[in-house]
């Protein structure tokens, strides 16, 4: 007596692995663009305080270089600090998709450092040092300190939540393909049964 596949079963079988792949897939897809937004705020977030503590070198070069030098570190200056102005905003919009407690910070702190180091550079480029010295204490420095402390534990929040969310996705990514293999098992199996019976 020969065996074969039941051409029903089979047909529904395959329906079924079929449907059981694409819900993996769109569930994993999922997981994959939360990951990736966790490592974006992360990025985004390090490349903000890279800009910001660049800023401060060229404001502190400022006050330190002679006129003559001045030129390259003001154009370096100004494009940084429109960069960093991007990324604050940047930030809070990737803050804002996560329901992040920060969203809204970013900017309206780094925009306000950003402005008292403007300060400093235009008393370095008038020439008084000893007045953007004491700028630098008085207005930048606590600003400065304020964004750090804001900013550096979303890096770290960050950091560590795309991690863990690259696990899940990696666990995830076994378990689907474990119910496509068994579901695609058992419809095969059960074409074959039937095939038998039919036989």
């Amino acid at each position: 007596m020969t065996s074969r596949f039941h051409p029903g079963i089979l047909a529904a079988g395959l329906l079924l692995t079929a449907g059981t792949a694409l819900g993996g897939l769109a569930h994993l897809r999922g997981l994959e663009a939360g990951r990736g937004q966790a490592a974006q705020v992360a990025a985004t977030a390090a490349e903000l305080r890279s800009t910001s503590r660049s800023l401060q070198r060229d404001v502190l070069l400022m006050a330190l270089e002679e006129a003559e030098a001045h030129a390259k570190t003001v154009e370096r200056f100004e494009r940084r600090s429109r960069q960093m102005a991007e990324q604050g905003a940047a930030l809070d919009a990737l803050l804002r998709a996560e329901g992040a407690p920060e969203a809204g910070r970013m900017e309206g702190l780094h925009r306000d450092l950003g402005a008292a180091m403007a300060g400093m550079r235009d008393l370095a480029l008038a020439g008084d040092r000893a007045a953007a010295w004491e700028h630098q204490k008085a207005q930048v420095l606590p600003r400065e300190i304020a964004a750090a402390r804001t900013n550096d534990p979303v890096i770290e929040r960050f950091t560590a939540e795309a991690a863990r969310r690259a696990d899940v996705l990696a666990r995830r990514t076994l378990v689907a393909g474990a119910a496509t293999a068994a579901a695609a098992l058992l419809s095969l199996a059960a074409a074959f049964l039937a095939g038998r019976r039919r036989a």
